[in-house]
C-alpha cells in the first residue's frame, strides 16, 4: 500500500532490498521497471550463518579440552578479515592452524566475499562459477549457492548499480538501541 501511494514513482530507478520474496513481489508490481538489487550485507549474512553452522558441527566434534580452546572465538571466523586487529589475526591464525577443519571453510568464505571487490558483473559472476567449484562436500555452503543462484539476477545487479541499504540498516540499528 505504501508503495502504490509513493508520489513520483517515475523517478526511481532502483531498490535495494533484503531476500524477503513479498519485498521483490511489491516493486516488480508497482515498481516494474525498478532495477531491484539485493543487499550485499544480507547475502554475506547468510554466507556467514552457513560457516557458522559449519562450525558448530565441527565443534560437535572435537574434545571438551578443545572444545573450551576455540569456546569464545567464533566472531574470529565470521568477521571480515580485514576489520581484525593484529592480536585477533594472530588469534585466528592459531585457530585456524589448531584446527585445520575451520581452515577450509573459513577460506570459502572469504574467497566469496572477494567476488564484492570484482569491477563488473561479468567478472562477479565468473568469480562466483569459479568459488562454487570449491565448495563441494559442504552441504552449507551447497544451500547457500541456492539461494544465491535463486535470486542471481537480484544478488549480482549491484555489480551495475553498486547501491547497499547500509545507511538504512545502520538507523534501524540505531533506532532500536536507542528504543532499548
Amino acid at each position: 500500500q505504501w508503495l502504490a501511494r509513493l508520489p513520483c514513482k517515475n523517478r526511481i530507478e532502483c531498490a535495494t532490498i533484503d531476500m524477503w520474496g513479498s519485498y521483490k513481489d511489491a516493486i516488480n508490481m508497482e515498481l516494474p521497471d525498478v532495477y531491484i538489487i539485493i543487499d550485499k550485507f544480507h547475502v554475506i549474512k547468510h554466507l556467514n550463518e552457513a560457516l557458522d553452522t559449519i562450525r558448530k558441527k565441527v565443534a560437535s566434534e572435537v574434545s571438551d579440552k578443545e572444545r573450551r580452546h576455540i569456546k569464545g572465538n567464533r566472531w574470529l571466523l565470521l568477521k571480515n578479515s580485514e576489520e581484525l586487529d593484529f592480536m585477533s589475526q594472530c588469534r585466528l591464525q592459531d585457530m585456524l592452524y589448531s584446527f585445520p577443519k575451520f581452515a577450509e571453510p573459513h577460506s570459502i568464505k572469504e574467497s566469496f566475499r572477494e567476488i564484492y571487490l570484482c569491477k563488473t558483473r561479468s567478472e562477479a559472476e565468473k568469480a562466483y562459477e569459479e568459488w562454487k567449484k570449491t565448495i563441494t562436500g559442504y552441504s552449507e555452503y551447497e544451500a547457500f549457492a541456492d539461494m544465491v543462484d535463486n535470486w542471481h539476477t537480484e544478488i549480482f545487479n549491484y555489480f551495475d548499480n553498486r547501491y547497499t541499504n547500509a545507511i538504512t540498516e545502520s538507523l534501524n540499528r540505531v533506532s532500536k538501541e536507542i528504543s532499548l
